[in-house]
């Protein structure tokens, strides 16, 4: 009684949070100093019925060895009687004992061995190994004794589980570090691909901002100086050949001169992506647009049909006019025939939203050009007129500075297109 109870105060003594095999350890060291036993050893089963020392406690050096050499026997013996009953199996006398026969090569540990108990071990209801403890002395096992093995037994499956639930915890955790190793190494070998990309585009905006410095300064000026003498020799000059030939010179450099002006700005707006907004009322902005075109549109004979809202408020920077400044110029270049021409403008509601349209009734746009008429350099050719395509581009990246969109529609009232835009109410 007194072995079991100071058995009892050991078992309770062993820190639970040890690792499994160590734990295991400890029991069986503290059952054999109690109850009287030489060693003990915990032998596990594989799926193959082949048996594997998992702890041992004060066990010989030689027996491991001797283990591996008949775990193809070892469950015709008592270990496959314990299996077999799932009881506690307590063996006397091994020598002469014949259910130790299949064990013959153990032999050679047994001339001190009085005595021998394999205790089950349990996992989900099913044994899947066995503790055995050998004596040096022969004698009865008492019932408390064999209760306070089977508690043992119980012990130990638990710590076998916790055991491979460890192993397997720790493969997954080696696996899971062997992956984020791997993720690291693209991670970084990506980070310096990205800081690369971020070098080279940043040389790259360098360049088109001095490209477009470049361009202003280098073109624009002596543009500007060969319109200048093409008007003074059109002033003086008598000869019309002449005065033909200059008039030419004199509308090609025009053309130059906005073409540098429009790549320019261009290039100053996609260099930008923030910029100031101050309340300003909508129709204003398209008043003052229509205004630039006052010269033109009564030489042309065009009509444009807008009336203006009350209270049509939005949060914009001024230079959004050129949005209106580009598609009413797109309008009156393919706006049908002159004379008798004419351009809408409207303004709608949309919930938070201003959606505002510019209609014209000319040759309209072929559906498989309107994914594309917005992008740089991609225009038309509609009836000839020439042109860079960078205006509906501009359109399309001041409406995007502001957090609206743009499209193309057809006009729903006859030939023509709907171009539109959409800008958030104030």
């Amino acid at each position: 009684m007194n072995g079991i109870r100071s058995l009892n105060n050991a078992l309770t003594d062993i820190d639970v949070q040890l690792p499994p095999k160590q734990y295991i350890k400890n029991v069986l060291g503290v059952t054999c100093n109690n109850l009287g036993y030489l060693f003990g050893t915990v032998i596990e089963m594989d799926e193959n019925d082949e048996a594997h020392m998992l702890v041992s406690y004060n066990l010989p050096e030689s027996y491991p060895e001797m283990v591996n050499k008949v775990k193809g026997k070892i469950l015709s013996g008592p270990a496959g009687e314990t299996f077999k009953t799932g009881k506690i199996v307590v063996l006397h006398d091994p020598y002469s004992d014949p259910r130790l026969k299949p064990w013959s090569d153990l032999r050679i540990i047994t001339g001190i061995i009085e005595i021998m108990v394999w205790v089950p071990l349990f996992k989900n209801g099913k044994i899947f190994g066995i503790c055995v403890l050998y004596g040096e002395k022969e004698r009865d096992i008492a019932q408390n004794e064999l209760s306070s093995l089977e508690s043992i037994g119980v012990m130990i499956s638990i710590a076998i589980a916790s055991n491979k639930y460890l192993d397997k915890l720790t493969q997954k955790t080696k696996e899971l570090q062997k992956t984020y190793d791997k993720l690291e190494i693209k991670v970084e070998e990506r980070t310096a691909e990205l800081q690369k990309y971020t070098k080279e585009l940043q040389h790259s905006n360098e360049l088109k901002n001095l490209f477009g410095d470049v361009l202003h300064h280098d073109l624009l000026n002596p543009a500007g100086i060969i319109k200048g003498y093409t008007e003074v020799l059109l002033s003086t000059e008598k000869n019309q050949k002449t005065i033909r030939s200059l008039k030419v010179i004199e509308r090609n450099t025009e053309v130059i001169i906005k073409l540098v002006e429009t790549v320019s700005h261009l290039a100053k707006l996609e260099s930008v992506d923030d910029i100031k907004f101050q309340k300003i009322d909508l129709c204003d902005i398209i008043k003052d647009a229509m205004s630039d075109f006052e010269s033109e549109l009564d030489n042309e004979q065009i009509t444009i049909e807008f009336t203006p809202k009350l209270d049509c408020f939005v949060n914009v920077n001024p230079l959004v006019k050129e949005v209106f400044v580009n598609l009413l110029s797109n309008a009156i270049k393919y706006g049908g025939d002159k004379d008798k021409s004419r351009i809408i403008i409207d303004i709608s509601n949309n919930n938070t939203d201003w959606i505002i349209t510019v209609t014209d009734f000319g040759i309209g746009i072929p559906d498989e050009d309107k994914p594309h008429l917005f992008e740089r350099f991609k225009r038309t050719d509609r009836r000839g007129i020439k042109g860079m395509g960078l205006g509906l581009a501009i359109v399309k990246r001041i409406i995007d500075l502001h957090g609206g969109h743009v499209g193309v529609e057809n006009n729903p009232n006859g030939q023509g297109s709907v171009f539109w835009i959409t800008l958030k109410k104030a």
